[in-house]
């Protein structure tokens, strides 16, 4: 009776240890190919070569410029409708930048513009159209009164 027991026992054991090292190789696989999917991914982000990075980076800063020249153009006359237009468009850049600096590479990519040199040259376009912009807003809203909300301290004080 003892060493049927003991026999039973030993085979639990047996088959204990065995399922231990069958789990145990399974979680080292699942560690592996854990390991490997991180590896992959941080490849895949980590392709950019670093002239990409600032191509992308000052592509994104002259949209940037450009948008707040367009503010600054309608912002004394209409400071309210323009600060919500313009937090608008920055939201929306700012939590789709990855899709638009994707479409934005690929269309300069495409012709052939994704180099460092014509990125710079992008940019001051986009500054100088921003510009001319920004004045030909302020002219047509020249006879327009001052926007009370940008200026209303100053307004008040004027007026004393």
């Amino acid at each position: 009776m003892s060493n049927v027991k003991i026999k039973q026992t030993a085979e639990t054991v047996i088959k204990t240890s065995e399922n231990i090292g069958i789990v145990n190789e399974r979680i080292k696989d699942v560690g592996v190919r854990t390991k490997e999917k991180i590896n992959n991914a941080t490849e895949q982000t980590n392709s950019n070569s670093p002239e990409q990075y600032a191509v992308e980076n000052l592509l994104m800063t002259a949209i940037f410029v450009f948008i707040m020249q367009v503010y600054t153009g309608v912002a004394y006359k209409y400071f309210v409708v323009s600060m919500c237009v313009m937090m608008v468009t920055i939201y929306a850049f700012m939590f789709n930048s990855d899709r638009i600096m994707e479409k934005l590479m690929s269309i300069l990519s495409s012709l052939s513009l994704n180099s460092f040199g014509a990125v710079i040259v992008i940019g001051y376009v986009a500054i100088v159209v921003g510009g001319v912009l920004e004045y030909l807003l302020s002219c047509l809203f020249y006879k327009k009164p001052l926007s009370k909300m940008a200026f209303g301290a100053a307004l008040k004080r004027a007026a004393q």
